[in-house]
């Protein structure tokens, strides 16, 4: 049975509140980058950790993502991504780090989905994640929460986050990338 999408939103955090409502702040579709500035790219910061941004390291093993499902009642996931070329990318580690929501319906327990990022201009995934999600009943509605890497949008165009299902797209979150102004340069 195909799951249904009934959300997707990338946004700064995604907080869940002592009664377990998920609170969804800062919410884009867009992307300013200074050209020669690479996103995506610099070595993991001890100082640009937070709270909720633990390292690796300092995650327990169930640290799998949240939402409702599994056997402690939370959809599963990989926290880290991966790059096209397979190389671990972590995510959630750093400021500027993104969440991506998700929120899905009719799950079978089990189900396997991807969570990837696409250069639509070029149709290159620059990285994936797997999810495992849990459901005890298909009718509920199950919530993923997964911490992503900084994106690495480095050139102007279009870029989605896509849950893919058994090869199938359930949906698409499109971002726009866009150069930076020079504030210094003539015109």
């Amino acid at each position: 049975m195909k799951p249904i999408l009934q959300a997707l939103v990338v946004a700064d955090h995604v907080y869940q509140d002592v009664t377990g409502k998920k609170i969804i702040a800062g919410t884009f579709n867009r992307i300013l980058f200074k050209k020669n500035e690479p996103r995506g790219k610099r070595p993991e910061d001890p100082s640009d950790r937070g709270p909720g941004n633990e390292g690796p390291s300092d995650r327990g093993s169930d640290d799998k993502g949240t939402g409702n499902g599994s056997s402690d009642d939370r959809g599963t996931g990989d926290s880290d991504s991966r790059d096209r070329k397979g190389h671990r990318v972590p995510g959630g580690m750093h400021s500027g780090s993104p969440y991506a929501y998700i929120s899905l319906t009719d799950v079978v327990d089990g189900t396997e989905l991807t969570l990837q990022f696409v250069n639509l201009n070029k149709n290159v995934v620059l990285f994936q994640t797997d999810l495992i999600v849990r459901s005890e009943d298909r009718l509920k509605t199950i919530e993923i929460v997964a911490p992503l890497p900084p994106l690495p949008i480095t050139e102007e165009g279009v870029y989605a986050f896509e849950v893919v299902w058994q090869g199938v797209t359930l949906g698409s979150h499109r971002i726009l990338g866009q150069e930076m102004p020079d504030p210094g340069a003539k015109e």
